[in-house]
């Protein structure tokens, strides 16, 4: 939490709004009373205090009160402005034992930054098939598990961070999911008899051009 402490510290003044959301794992802390209860190592109990104290030294308030996990809140949303959450909700997914957070916020998307996002190509996640039976899930998160994520973190910027958690799950996607296999040109599969009839009606055109 020590990076996290130090890069609100870093924001310029007057601070900006701010957003820090994640699988944060803290069943000691009760939301939404945000207190932190007995259980746990006492390292497990220094770090949820610490994200206790960020919160409250940068006015974080945290937004999730319902489980995100059996009965416990361990996914949480910060925010210093209440009044940027619409609404929110969990859904269950078959991707984590963990629920999907759905957030409505009252922000609204640049439109040429869409149009700039749009034009840079798709997601290089696209390539992998995620619903084959030959997934090493296991394989895959022991991989996850072993990066040294704070290490690799550690005095960079969100976005130099955010490169670099995607080349690295880019890596570990490789390693262990199928690609989907490249769907064949449709030219290809246009019968021959249906190919003659439409050179016939495009020579016909020509002609009645020409005329």
């Amino acid at each position: 939490m020590s990076g996290v402490a130090k890069m609100i510290e870093d924001l310029p003044t007057p601070t900006p709004e701010i957003i820090m959301c994640g699988e944060f794992n803290f069943p000691e802390i009760k939301w939404p009373e945000g207190t932190l209860s007995a259980g746990g190592t006492l390292d497990h109990q220094a770090q949820a205090k610490a994200l206790l104290e960020v919160a409250d030294k940068a006015l974080l308030t945290q937004q999730i009160i319902t489980p995100t996990r059996r009965d416990n809140i361990l996914d949480l949303y910060f925010t210093n402005n209440q009044e940027s959450v619409n609404t929110y909700r969990t859904e269950k997914t078959i991707l984590s034992d963990h629920n999907l957070i759905v957030v409505n916020t009252a922000y609204k998307k640049n439109k040429s930054e869409m149009v700039e996002r749009n034009t840079t190509g798709s997601s290089p996640f696209t390539e992998f098939n995620f619903f084959s039976e030959k997934i090493e899930w296991e394989k895959l998160q022991q991989s996850i598990s072993e990066v040294d994520w704070e290490q690799t973190m550690l005095n960079e910027d969100p976005n130099t961070m955010l490169r670099t958690l995607l080349d690295k799950l880019l890596q570990i996607c490789r390693l262990h999911i199928p690609t989907r296999r490249r769907r064949k040109d449709n030219r290809s599969n246009i019968p021959r008899d249906r190919k003659i009839l439409m050179r016939k009606r495009v020579m016909l055109y020509k002609k009645q051009v020409t005329l």
